[in-house]
Protein backbone atom coordinates (compact mmCIF):
# COMPACT_ATOMS: atom_id res chain seq x y z
CA UNK A 1 0.00 0.00 0.00
CA UNK A 2 1.52 3.27 -1.12
CA UNK A 3 0.87 5.25 2.09
CA UNK A 4 2.69 2.66 4.19
CA UNK A 5 5.97 4.24 3.18
CA UNK A 6 5.04 7.44 4.99
CA UNK A 7 3.64 5.63 8.04
CA UNK A 8 6.56 3.25 8.52
CA UNK A 9 9.10 5.97 7.71
CA UNK A 10 12.05 3.65 7.01
CA UNK A 11 11.56 1.73 10.26
CA UNK A 12 12.73 -1.85 10.35
CA UNK A 13 11.08 -2.84 13.65
CA UNK A 14 7.39 -3.13 14.48
CA UNK A 15 6.19 -4.03 17.97
CA UNK A 16 2.64 -5.40 17.96
CA UNK A 17 1.00 -4.54 21.26
CA UNK A 18 -2.14 -5.30 23.21
CA UNK A 19 -3.23 -4.12 26.65
CA UNK A 20 -5.85 -5.47 29.03
CA UNK A 21 -7.21 -3.10 31.66
CA UNK A 22 -9.39 -2.80 34.75
CA UNK A 23 -13.12 -2.35 34.46
CA UNK A 24 -13.61 1.07 36.05
CA UNK A 25 -10.72 3.41 35.29
CA UNK A 26 -9.00 1.29 32.65
CA UNK A 27 -5.69 0.83 34.43
CA UNK A 28 -3.27 -1.54 32.75
CA UNK A 29 -3.27 -5.14 34.04
CA UNK A 30 -1.56 -7.03 31.21
CA UNK A 31 0.88 -6.21 28.43
CA UNK A 32 1.24 -8.52 25.45
CA UNK A 33 3.73 -7.82 22.67
CA UNK A 34 5.66 -9.37 19.83
CA UNK A 35 8.60 -7.68 18.10
CA UNK A 36 9.01 -8.13 14.36
CA UNK A 37 11.53 -7.12 11.72
CA UNK A 38 10.21 -6.01 8.33
CA UNK A 39 11.85 -5.95 4.91
CA UNK A 40 11.82 -3.40 2.10
CA UNK A 41 8.40 -4.65 0.98
CA UNK A 42 7.11 -4.06 4.57
CA UNK A 43 6.47 -7.80 5.00
CA UNK A 44 7.60 -9.48 8.21
CA UNK A 45 10.94 -11.26 7.94
CA UNK A 46 11.64 -12.15 11.59
CA UNK A 47 9.52 -12.58 14.73
CA UNK A 48 10.88 -12.51 18.27
CA UNK A 49 9.59 -14.59 21.15
CA UNK A 50 6.37 -12.94 22.46
CA UNK A 51 6.33 -10.88 25.65
CA UNK A 52 3.63 -11.11 28.32
CA UNK A 53 3.45 -9.45 31.73
CA UNK A 54 0.84 -8.74 34.39
CA UNK A 55 0.79 -5.23 35.84
CA UNK A 56 -0.48 -4.20 39.27
CA UNK A 57 -3.27 -1.60 38.92
CA UNK A 58 -4.49 1.00 41.43
CA UNK A 59 -7.93 -0.62 41.64
CA UNK A 60 -9.58 -4.07 41.47
CA UNK A 61 -9.74 -5.83 38.12
CA UNK A 62 -13.56 -5.96 38.05
CA UNK A 63 -15.91 -8.92 37.59
CA UNK A 64 -16.69 -8.20 33.93
CA UNK A 65 -13.00 -7.99 32.98
CA UNK A 66 -12.25 -11.18 34.92
CA UNK A 67 -15.04 -12.97 33.03
CA UNK A 68 -13.73 -11.62 29.71
CA UNK A 69 -10.00 -12.19 30.24
CA UNK A 70 -9.69 -14.75 33.02
CA UNK A 71 -7.45 -12.31 34.91
CA UNK A 72 -8.26 -12.11 38.62
CA UNK A 73 -7.03 -9.94 41.47
CA UNK A 74 -5.32 -13.05 42.86
CA UNK A 75 -3.34 -13.58 39.62
CA UNK A 76 -2.29 -9.93 39.64
CA UNK A 77 -1.23 -10.11 43.27
CA UNK A 78 0.80 -13.26 42.67
CA UNK A 79 2.38 -12.51 39.27
CA UNK A 80 2.02 -8.78 38.65
CA UNK A 81 4.66 -6.06 38.86
CA UNK A 82 4.28 -2.29 39.39
CA UNK A 83 3.80 -0.24 36.25
CA UNK A 84 7.22 1.41 36.61
CA UNK A 85 8.87 -2.02 36.65
CA UNK A 86 6.73 -3.15 33.70
CA UNK A 87 8.03 -0.20 31.69
CA UNK A 88 11.62 -1.28 32.32
CA UNK A 89 10.94 -4.91 31.43
CA UNK A 90 9.11 -3.98 28.24
CA UNK A 91 11.92 -1.66 27.14
CA UNK A 92 14.41 -4.45 27.84
CA UNK A 93 12.31 -6.82 25.69
CA UNK A 94 12.30 -4.44 22.73
CA UNK A 95 16.03 -3.84 23.18
CA UNK A 96 18.12 -1.32 21.29
CA UNK A 97 15.36 -0.91 18.67
CA UNK A 98 13.13 0.77 21.28
CA UNK A 99 14.03 4.25 20.03
CA UNK A 100 13.32 3.46 16.36
CA UNK A 101 10.40 1.02 16.59
CA UNK A 102 6.79 1.67 15.64
CA UNK A 103 4.30 0.38 18.23
CA UNK A 104 1.24 -1.14 16.59
CA UNK A 105 -2.11 -1.66 18.33
CA UNK A 106 -5.62 -2.56 17.24
CA UNK A 107 -7.77 0.49 18.04
CA UNK A 108 -7.07 3.67 19.96
CA UNK A 109 -8.29 2.22 23.27
CA UNK A 110 -4.74 1.08 24.08
CA UNK A 111 -3.64 4.73 24.01
CA UNK A 112 -6.37 5.54 26.53
CA UNK A 113 -5.26 2.68 28.79
CA UNK A 114 -1.67 3.88 28.66
CA UNK A 115 -2.66 7.45 29.45
CA UNK A 116 -4.93 6.42 32.34
CA UNK A 117 -2.24 4.18 33.83
CA UNK A 118 0.45 6.84 33.56
CA UNK A 119 -1.76 9.41 35.29
CA UNK A 120 -2.43 6.94 38.11
CA UNK A 121 1.29 6.26 38.69
CA UNK A 122 3.21 9.41 39.64
CA UNK A 123 6.50 7.54 40.00
CA UNK A 124 6.46 5.96 36.53
CA UNK A 125 8.60 6.81 33.53
CA UNK A 126 6.57 9.52 31.77
CA UNK A 127 9.02 9.89 28.82
CA UNK A 128 8.51 6.15 28.16
CA UNK A 129 4.77 6.72 27.76
CA UNK A 130 5.33 9.82 25.63
CA UNK A 131 7.63 7.86 23.33
CA UNK A 132 5.11 5.05 22.81
CA UNK A 133 2.28 7.47 22.12
CA UNK A 134 4.40 9.50 19.71
CA UNK A 135 5.41 6.35 17.82
CA UNK A 136 2.03 4.61 17.91
CA UNK A 137 0.08 3.25 14.93
CA UNK A 138 -3.58 2.29 15.24
CA UNK A 139 -3.81 -0.47 12.64
CA UNK A 140 -7.60 -0.79 12.97
CA UNK A 141 -8.00 2.81 11.84
CA UNK A 142 -5.68 2.21 8.90
CA UNK A 143 -7.37 -1.04 7.88
CA UNK A 144 -10.78 0.63 8.27
CA UNK A 145 -9.95 2.88 5.31
CA UNK A 146 -10.23 -0.18 3.09
CA UNK A 147 -12.51 -2.65 4.85
CA UNK A 148 -15.63 -1.90 6.91
CA UNK A 149 -18.94 -3.59 7.66
CA UNK A 150 -22.27 -2.81 5.96
CA UNK A 151 -22.65 0.29 8.13
CA UNK A 152 -19.22 1.74 7.49
CA UNK A 153 -17.85 0.66 10.88
CA UNK A 154 -14.54 -1.07 11.58
CA UNK A 155 -14.70 -4.81 12.14
CA UNK A 156 -13.51 -6.37 15.39
CA UNK A 157 -10.11 -8.06 15.42
CA UNK A 158 -11.89 -11.42 15.49
CA UNK A 159 -13.96 -10.60 12.40
CA UNK A 160 -10.98 -9.25 10.47
CA UNK A 161 -9.18 -12.52 11.24
CA UNK A 162 -12.16 -14.48 9.95
CA UNK A 163 -12.27 -12.39 6.78
CA UNK A 164 -8.62 -13.13 6.03
CA UNK A 165 -9.09 -16.78 7.08
CA UNK A 166 -6.56 -16.49 9.89
CA UNK A 167 -6.91 -18.93 12.77
CA UNK A 168 -6.74 -17.28 16.19
CA UNK A 169 -3.60 -18.05 18.16
CA UNK A 170 -5.56 -18.88 21.30
CA UNK A 171 -8.13 -17.46 23.66
CA UNK A 172 -8.98 -13.87 22.76
CA UNK A 173 -8.61 -11.06 25.32
CA UNK A 174 -5.28 -12.50 26.35
CA UNK A 175 -2.85 -9.68 25.57
CA UNK A 176 -0.11 -11.93 24.15
CA UNK A 177 -2.54 -13.85 21.93
CA UNK A 178 -4.15 -10.66 20.66
CA UNK A 179 -0.75 -9.14 19.86
CA UNK A 180 0.16 -12.23 17.83
CA UNK A 181 -3.21 -12.17 16.06
CA UNK A 182 -2.61 -8.53 15.17
CA UNK A 183 0.80 -9.39 13.72
CA UNK A 184 -0.76 -12.10 11.56
CA UNK A 185 -3.50 -9.72 10.42
CA UNK A 186 -0.91 -7.14 9.36
CA UNK A 187 1.03 -9.76 7.42
CA UNK A 188 -2.04 -11.15 5.65
CA UNK A 189 -3.21 -7.65 4.79
CA UNK A 190 -0.02 -7.17 2.79
CA UNK A 191 -0.05 -10.69 1.36
CA UNK A 192 -3.71 -11.02 0.33
CA UNK A 193 -3.83 -7.96 -1.92
CA UNK A 194 -6.63 -9.28 -4.14
CA UNK A 195 -8.87 -9.84 -1.13
CA UNK A 196 -8.16 -6.30 0.08
CA UNK A 197 -9.10 -4.93 -3.37
CA UNK A 198 -12.37 -6.88 -3.38
CA UNK A 199 -13.32 -5.71 0.10
CA UNK A 200 -12.23 -2.13 -0.65
CA UNK A 201 -14.62 -2.05 -3.61
CA UNK A 202 -17.46 -3.23 -1.36
CA UNK A 203 -16.55 -0.58 1.20
CA UNK A 204 -16.58 2.16 -1.44
CA UNK A 205 -19.98 1.08 -2.78
CA UNK A 206 -21.44 0.90 0.75
CA UNK A 207 -20.26 4.45 1.53
CA UNK A 208 -23.40 6.22 2.74
CA UNK A 209 -21.93 9.65 2.08
CA UNK A 210 -21.44 8.92 -1.61
CA UNK A 211 -24.00 10.62 -3.94
CA UNK A 212 -26.60 8.10 -5.14
CA UNK A 213 -25.89 8.63 -8.87
CA UNK A 214 -22.22 7.70 -8.37
CA UNK A 215 -23.10 4.84 -6.03
CA UNK A 216 -25.57 3.37 -8.52
CA UNK A 217 -23.06 3.53 -11.36
CA UNK A 218 -20.34 1.94 -9.25
CA UNK A 219 -22.72 -0.86 -8.41
CA UNK A 220 -23.36 -1.43 -12.11
CA UNK A 221 -19.62 -1.40 -12.80
CA UNK A 222 -19.02 -3.97 -10.06
CA UNK A 223 -21.57 -6.21 -11.77
CA UNK A 224 -19.72 -5.99 -15.07
CA UNK A 225 -21.95 -3.44 -16.83
CA UNK A 226 -20.52 -0.76 -19.12
CA UNK A 227 -21.44 2.83 -18.24
CA UNK A 228 -21.12 6.19 -19.95
CA UNK A 229 -21.39 9.88 -19.13
CA UNK A 230 -24.95 9.70 -20.40
CA UNK A 231 -25.71 7.06 -17.76
CA UNK A 232 -24.40 9.38 -15.06
CA UNK A 233 -26.61 12.22 -16.35
CA UNK A 234 -29.61 9.85 -16.31
CA UNK A 235 -28.87 8.90 -12.69
CA UNK A 236 -28.60 12.58 -11.73
CA UNK A 237 -31.95 13.22 -13.42
CA UNK A 238 -33.55 10.39 -11.47
CA UNK A 239 -32.06 11.60 -8.19
CA UNK A 240 -33.29 15.17 -8.67
CA UNK A 241 -36.70 14.54 -10.22
CA UNK A 242 -37.49 11.15 -8.74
Amino acid sequence: MKNLKKILNNRETLVFLDFEATQIHHHLIQIGAVKATIGEDYRITKISKPFSLYVIPKEPVGKYVTKLTGITDEIIKKEGVPFKEAQKLFKKYVGYEFGQALFVTFSSSDRDILNATTLANDDCNHPWTHHLLKNHWDFASYLGQYITDDYGQYLSLKHYLELFKIEEVGKSHDAKNDALDLLHLYDHFLKDVELVKEEYLKTIIRNRKMPFPVKNLLLKLSQGEAITLSDLKDEIEKDING
